[in-house]
């Protein structure tokens, strides 16, 4: 599941005892109604042949991760019996984190034909497939699991805008592509470089 997305788990219960409550946990802590966590029915009920619960959660994030169980509990109302049902198997949830983008460049005014090191990083789940554009036109791209740097060589002089944009392979929704803010970088012409060095060698 993607962060800020919503999950239910469902819990279904038979026996002959009369009514049934079902009780949820995460990783062992038993969970109560809250502004993203909810119940479907709630309390006790007449049972029939199966009875089921849903355990819903809205607007998830890394907190939500864990392993999920619920247990049942039958109460006979006219004496009183109380029976609490062995523990479910465990249903996991991974709660995976749009990545963000970030560009960096070891050299912001390098000269013409120097080589230039770019590097690509994110914070989030990966690993992540990433591209990276140069005035909006796409370099070589590649997957990384940390940090990715590509080395481009400079021919031509001027400005340049470079940015990178990531996507977790986990999440296949467009929208979770985020593209970092762009770096600009300064190509220094070397003819003029070379003309400088001179009137200042004179």
């Amino acid at each position: 599941r993607v962060k800020g997305g919503t999950v239910t788990f469902t819990c279904t219960a038979s026996g002959d005892e009369p009514y049934h409550l079902f009780n949820w946990f995460k990783d062992g802590i038993q969970l109560v109604n809250s502004s993203s966590i909810s119940f479907y029915p709630q309390g006790y009920r007449e049972t029939g042949q199966f009875e089921m619960n849903n355990l819903t959660i809205t607007d998830l994030n890394e907190t939500d991760a864990g392993f999920y169980t619920c247990n049942v509990e039958n109460r006979n109302l006219v004496d009183t019996r109380h029976f609490t049902s062995p523990m479910s198997e465990q249903a996991q949830l991974d709660v995976q984190v749009p990545p963000t983008a970030y560009v960096s460049a070891a050299n912001a005014a390098p000269y013409q034909f120097d080589l230039l090191q770019l590097t690509c990083s994110f914070l989030g789940n990966g690993p992540v497939t990433y591209s990276r554009y140069r005035a909006g036109l796409p370099l070589p791209a590649g997957v990384i699991t940390n940090t990715s740097t590509l080395t481009v060589n400079l021919t031509e002089a001027g400005p340049y805008q470079y940015r990178c944009t990531v996507v977790n392979s986990m999440i296949v929704d467009p929208a979770q592509t985020t593209s970092s803010d762009n770096i600009t970088i300064d190509v220094q012409d070397i003819n003029e470089c070379n003309r400088q060095r001179e009137r200042s060698a004179r």
